[in-house]
């Protein structure tokens, strides 16, 4: 369904894109904070709708509200493909979508049970087969050719994995809809100079925390005029998703919702029903921090004289795909390299633990080929924007630990682990140097102790 435009509102042409899960937060947000409601209010304002029906609709709204699990039934977990598209221009400088790519490709993997939102970017030049064209093309290029639901089947293909619904947003959407917010403080990680006026982009930032308007926002999630290019892209949209999640807790919004409504309503589109939306409103619109992983499909930039693209990592897509999508969390270990650094002062400890964590699936190397002077607690050192990564290490050993946040450095592990004395508190460290003491641990999470996000 496409949520229809408001009356008397005009249509828009389609721009570049914004941020798929982002609306997808804002748009359940805004419906569950009383959008049966309203929604039953806007009903009754169309012509031949009988006030009865609106006030019957509204209860229909609001027992899915209280209800929301009935409107998945059987599911535990839903995935959701969010994409924005190109704008191009007529030499006469007029907007037209006919032929459009794909700018920005997410899925989105909603837990049902636990509350929690998972996000996997795919970059829009990645190199993929095209479902039943017998040819190989970018990503961004499957919308162009098919609409939402070649680019589903392309998705599902390249990724190995079901996609259920898909959401088309606006950069109108996320641009209104912080308008009306009033604006976004949003920490800009360094200054941005850029103008194109053939797109109609234009960049002008300072670094430092500032109160952005939509327009702003929008312009820092789409530059990508730098070192980094799609990657820091897609780094400052998930930067943007969990502030735009954090702005929406806050207890002001509410008093917003209609006209939030309104902007979404305009500009997104969607195969997700009315009840639906509703339903994950309800369970998600207050999702927690800690219970949002959002992540970017490692890939490798190709480079050929007629063509640059990128190409995924098989390996790291498969792991990303059975710990994001498919909810199977212990495959994200297989994504974290460690190294291991001894301050426990007991070496025996080091290599059980380099054993230990390579049974549970971790890239483990130096273990007990760096000491470290001694100490009582297990210290994670994050490198990598790998969501969690050192959390998820220290959970493992089943230690408090503390993390810290360094930069990553040429040839740096994605956790550096500084061994501590408590690890010892750890009875399975002590069998792990045994061949088959770690027999049911496999790398397929069978048993053992797992972390969590």
């Amino acid at each position: 369904m496409e949520l229809s435009n408001p009356p008397g509102g005009r249509r828009r042409g389609w721009k570049k894109t914004l941020i798929g899960l982002g609306l997808v937060v804002f748009t359940i947000g805004c419906m569950a904070s009383g959008a049966g409601l309203y929604l039953a209010q806007k009903f009754a304002g169309q012509r031949g709708f009988h006030p009865l029906i609106a006030v019957g609709r509204a209860a229909h709204y609001a027992d899915v509200a209280f209800n929301p699990a009935q409107t998945f039934p059987g599911r535990r977990r839903i995935n959701l493909l969010c994409l924005g598209l190109d704008r191009n221009w007529t030499r006469k400088d007029m907007p037209y979508t006919k032929g459009a790519r794909s700018d920005t490709m997410m899925v989105a993997s909603l837990d049902l049970e636990r509350r929690a939102v998972s996000v996997l970017s795919i970059p829009r030049d990645t190199w993929v087969e095209l479902p039943g064209a017998h040819r190989h093309a970018k990503i961004n290029d499957a919308f162009a050719r098919g609409g939402a639901p070649y680019a589903i089947q392309t998705a599902e293909e390249f990724l190995g994995a079901k996609i259920d619904y898909y959401v088309v947003i606006k950069q109108e959407a996320i641009q209104g809809a912080i308008d009306q917010l009033g604006g976004l403080n949003v920490p800009v990680e360094k200054s941005m100079n850029y103008d194109d006026n053939w797109g109609h982009l234009h960049v002008h930032l300072k670094s430092g925390q500032q109160r952005l308007t939509g327009e702003q926002t929008v312009g820092y999630m789409r530059f990508r005029h730098d070192a980094e290019s799609d990657f820091g892209r897609i780094r400052r949209q998930h930067q943007v998703v969990n502030l735009l999640t954090q702005r929406m807790k806050e207890p002001t919004v509410v008093f917003r919702l209609g006209e939030l409504f309104d902007v979404l309503n305009e500009h997104v589109k969607t195969n997700l029903s009315r009840e639906q939306i509703l339903a994950l409103g309800q369970m998600f619109h207050h999702l927690d921090a800690d219970n949002l992983v959002t992540a970017s499909l490692p890939s490798t930039d190709v480079r050929r004289p007629d063509i640059s693209y990128v190409e995924a990592d098989e390996k790291k897509k498969e792991l990303m795909v059975q710990w994001l999508l498919l909810g199977h969390d212990e495959a994200a270990n297989g994504l974290i390299n460690v190294e291991l650094v001894n301050g426990s002062g007991d070496s025996k400890l080091a290599e059980q633990a380099a054993i230990y964590l390579r049974n549970l699936g971790f890239h483990v190397r130096s273990a007990g080929s760096r000491g470290a002077p001694p100490r009582q607690a297990t210290e994670a050192i994050e490198h990598s924007q790998l969501a969690r990564c050192g959390r998820r290490v220290l959970a493992a050993l089943n230690v408090a630990g503390q993390v810290v946040k360094e930069p990553a450095r040429p040839g740096s592990a994605d956790v550096t682990l500084v061994l501590g004395k408590d690890a010892a508190a750890n009875p399975s460290l002590a069998a792990a140097d045994e061949p088959d003491s770690m027999a049911t641990t496999s790398r397929g999470g069978r048993g053992g102790t797992r972390a969590t996000d």
